[in-house]
């Protein structure tokens, strides 16, 4: 398997140096660490040279004995000779001996200081990694195309003279007919671009020329439109001062319409209930059907508590519970968290980072709201989760939780709840379904991303164990390099935030 960091340590460093590796190849980055890679029987020496030169990026672990050490000394400088970034792990603080100080100066070298918290390292060497690959395209994509104009001249019975002062072009083209020992020039390279830029140059005029009899129809029009408005204006105030008395008879039936209006709104708003929850309205019809805060809406929020639960939790537990009451199935009681792609940041933290937020925006508008946990140092299993919006008889549950997947190009929201058949809490199947709808298409009008599904299953125990309506909001892909940069972000997360109390207002305020 390839090598991507190789990570040069001195051996008291040994044990935070196995730290590091072993968090980089757990978000999929392959390093070359020793002794553990060091094959059985073969040359020390040879092993560690094979391993940078396979490397994409040297990992230089610094510290005092590091800094004096005469074996990462040659490893960096083997880096430097063979061009590979270098990114320094300050250990502690150390003032860089001559040597040391000497190869790092002449190569591009980035620095990071000692942490807990592995995310920042992580982005870095990602962001290197993806230089890496890009330099590396560009290459093989330069190359591929000399190699492919090289096919099409001998096809055509030419011959390609290299540039020796700019490699992979082309200098001159030549052709050479049978039984003629001279090689004659049949066009330069310089012949060529220069055809080619004029060429080109004529065709930028012509779609110039095509919008500029565009624009010149466009504000012609709206010459046109703008004359004729400016006429009504005119008109409409020489009418308003004629006719004030009939401005508010006028103004009366407005009002008596729209009484009118409302009435049969309400009407028909009771008579579609169920279209609520499938339809899309506008932002601006659910502002004013919706979130209108009125001395009724006040009451209802605060009657109710709303509980929050923020997925996973700082470790696992691999422990089994049953996936709901007297089944005999079992999961585990709580899952591992991944981390962003571009980020690093660590699921778990994220989603208590959310629901925090969440709690704010639900306290704000009057509701009791009842949080599963509000650390990531916890042991509280999903099943236990579930059981204390139980006990505490709360109007809803929600968790707050990030996806991933295999393909770094899916983005967006979905929200997760039960089937209509769930054989532990099919009864509050509709209000769930409802719940999720609500969220989903709030968060998705609050954050403008892109809107997904929602998803029915009876395999969780979260969903299982609750005997509340309950959805599971996936607010992101971790796995998307764009979302995963977004949903660390103080202001999409308030969106977030602000998106999911929108939903359980709608569902609340519309039932």
């Amino acid at each position: 398997m390839e090598k991507e960091i190789f990570i040069s340590h001195s051996s008291s460093d040994e044990k935070e140096a196995t730290r590091i590796c072993e968090y980089l190849e757990k978000n999929y980055i392959n390093c070359f660490i020793a002794p553990r890679d060091i094959k059985v029987g073969a040359s020390y020496a040879e092993e560690l040279l094979d391993g940078l030169d396979n490397s994409k990026v040297l990992l230089l672990m610094l510290s005092n004995e590091a800094n004096n050490s005469p074996h990462v000394l040659r490893e960096v400088e083997r880096a430097v000779s063979r061009s590979i970034p270098i990114v320094v792990y300050k250990l502690e603080f150390v003032e860089l001996s001559k040597s040391m100080e000497y190869f790092l100066m002449t190569n591009q070298w980035r620095d990071i200081k000692k942490s807990d918290d592995l995310s920042e390292l992580y982005s870095l060497i990602k962001k290197i990694l993806r230089e890496k690959e890009e330099e590396e395209f560009d290459e093989l994509e330069k190359k591929l195309n000399y190699e492919m104009l090289k096919e099409e001249a001998e096809l055509n019975k030419v011959v390609i003279t290299p540039d020796t002062d700019r490699t992979n072009e082309i200098k001159e083209v030549y052709t050479q007919p049978e039984n003629v020992k001279e090689v004659t020039p049949l066009v330069s390279a310089d012949d060529i671009i220069a055809s080619t830029q004029e060429s080109m140059m004529d065709n930028i005029f012509a779609e110039t020329n095509k919008v500029e009899q565009k624009f010149l129809k466009i504000f012609a029009v709206a010459s046109v439109f703008v004359i004729v408005v400016l006429v009504a204006v005119i008109v409409a105030i020489s009418s308003g001062k004629d006719d004030k008395s009939n401005e508010e008879g006028n103004s009366e039936s407005i009002l008596v319409n729209n009484e009118v209006t409302s009435k049969n709104n309400e009407e028909n708003s009771s008579d579609n209930k169920e279209s609520i929850i499938t339809e899309e309205p506008s932002s601006e019809e659910q502002t004013s059907n919706y979130f209108a805060d009125s001395e009724e809406a006040r009451k209802m929020r605060e009657s109710m508590t709303i509980a929050i639960d923020a997925a996973l939790q700082k470790n696992d537990n691999r422990e089994k519970e049953a996936i709901g009451p007297g089944a005999t199935e079992t999961k585990n009681k709580m899952g591992t968290s991944s981390t962003g792609i571009s980020t690093g940041i660590v699921e778990s933290e994220l989603n208590l980072q959310i629901a925090l937020k969440l709690e704010k925006e639900l306290k704000k508008r009057g509701y009791t709201v009842l949080m599963t946990r509000k650390s990531n140092d916890v042991n509280i299993s999903n099943a236990m989760r579930a059981e204390m919006a139980n006990e505490n008889k709360v109007s809803a549950l929600i968790r707050i939780d990030a996806n991933v997947s295999e393909d770094s190009t899916v983005n967006g929201a979905m929200a997760i709840c039960q089937t209509k058949n769930n054989p532990y809490n099919a009864e509050s199947y509709a209000q769930s379904r409802k719940l999720s709808e609500c969220i989903l298409e709030e968060m998705v009008i609050s954050t403008d991303c892109k809107k997904q599904n929602i998803w029915e299953t009876d395999t969780m125990a979260f969903i299982n164990w609750s005997q509340v309506p309950v959805t599971i909001v996936e607010v992101g892909y971790l796995s998307n390099p764009e979302e995963d940069k977004l949903l660390v972000t103080e202001d999409y997360q308030e969106k977030i935030a602000i998106g999911i109390a929108n939903g359980i207002d709608k569902t609340v305020l519309a039932s």
